[in-house]
């Protein structure tokens, strides 16, 4: 009963934070905002001539899908979509900025950028503490003390995609050349293209590769020598490091800008275990279970053998062999194409 209680209580204070949220009071009127803003004539444009036309004149700077993050009521709190679904759908997503003019897969709106205390932005402080941390957890942006906006010309706030991913009122958090929608309770972050080249660049940190493709090695636990990441800005890499301060991985070829790594995860019950991991833009893109073995603590009877293999088109293969009382089955294989962004698409 105590457990069924506290469950209730999390997803309670979870709903009254989405709903505050998406229903936060608006404190600038439509009066405070400029006349040239509210006076010019407000579209919403799909004609790709007209939106090529409009990318030449007014120099539109790209921004792309760079992470995203479930806001959890807690460990029995799931999302109705998981996160390579969220990634799938915004990763071919094209947001565009001009001066004054904002477009999404060709939708377009006037924009302003607004700044507001943080406490009045929010309205309420349960909501203040919350996404203000949030935010600084996952994301490293600090808006305690004012949050920096985009705030939609009025007439658009109801038209797809902004009515979509965009806060009640037309507004979305824009702060360090990131811009966050919001999807399904996920808090989606895009990245200016620009800047996604940090100086303390992946490339310049992990070392180069040994290897070559095509790569179907098994990897050797007894003898096997690691690469340590001294890097410090590629983020997803600390729900890799197995206790350890820093990681340590085995690295593959890379494809173009993505950077592709094989790191050891042997720090629960199986000593052999390893995840392929994919670094775009100093981001952790993807991860998957690739390489170890699976058994019942004590029982020598059966266990699982996966191994995995990357042809010379950055294809993978990852096959796991059953093995019982001797006999070896196929028990499952996939196949995964690694993209230019550092995804890994699912192969029928």
């Amino acid at each position: 009963m105590i457990q069924l209680i506290n469950k209730i209580r999390i997803s309670s204070v979870l709903f009254l934070l989405l709903l505050g949220y998406s229903c936060k009071e608006k404190k600038i009127s439509t009066n405070e905002v400029s006349a040239d803003f509210v006076t010019k004539d407000s579209f919403v444009e799909n004609d790709t001539t007209s939106i090529n036309k409009i990318n030449k004149e007014n120099k539109y700077e790209k921004y792309i899908y760079y992470d995203s993050h479930f806001q959890s009521g807690g460990k029995t709190d799931f999302s109705e979509i998981s996160k390579e679904e969220v990634i799938e759908k915004f990763k071919n997503v094209e947001m565009l900025l001009s001066e004054d003019t904002i477009s999404i897969n060709n939708s377009k709106s006037f924009y302003k950028i607004e700044e507001m205390d943080a406490k009045k932005f929010f309205g309420k402080e349960y909501l203040y503490s919350y996404y203000t941390k949030v935010y600084k957890d996952f994301f490293d942006i600090d808006i305690k003390n004012t949050v920096s906006y985009i705030n939609l010309d009025i007439n658009n706030n109801n038209v797809s995609p902004f009515k979509d991913y965009f806060m009640e009122g037309g507004d979305a958090i824009y702060s360090n050349n990131l811009i966050f929608l919001n999807y399904k309770r996920y808090i989606i972050c895009f990245k200016k293209e620009d800047n996604l080249k940090i100086i303390n660049n992946p490339s310049n940190c992990i070392a180069k590769s040994d290897f070559k493709l095509p790569y179907s090695v098994k990897t050797n636990i007894k003898n096997v020598k690691y690469n340590i990441l001294k890097c410090d800005n590629i983020l997803g890499v600390e729900d890799f490091l197995c206790n350890e301060k820093n990681l340590r991985y085995i690295a593959l070829p890379n494809l173009e800008d993505v950077q592709i790594v094989l790191v050891p995860m042997d720090c629960s019950d199986f000593n052999y275990r390893y995840y392929l991991l994919t670094i775009f833009n100093s981001k952790v893109v993807a991860n998957e279970y690739v390489e170890g073995e699976w058994y019942e603590p004590g029982d020598d009877s059966y266990k699982e053998i996966t191994s995995f293999s990357i042809d010379e088109n950055y294809n993978v293969e990852v096959k796991t062999n059953a093995v019982e009382n001797g006999k070896i089955t196929l028990k499952n294989k996939n196949k995964f194409k690694i993209t230019n962004k550092g995804f890994l698409e699912k192969m029928n």
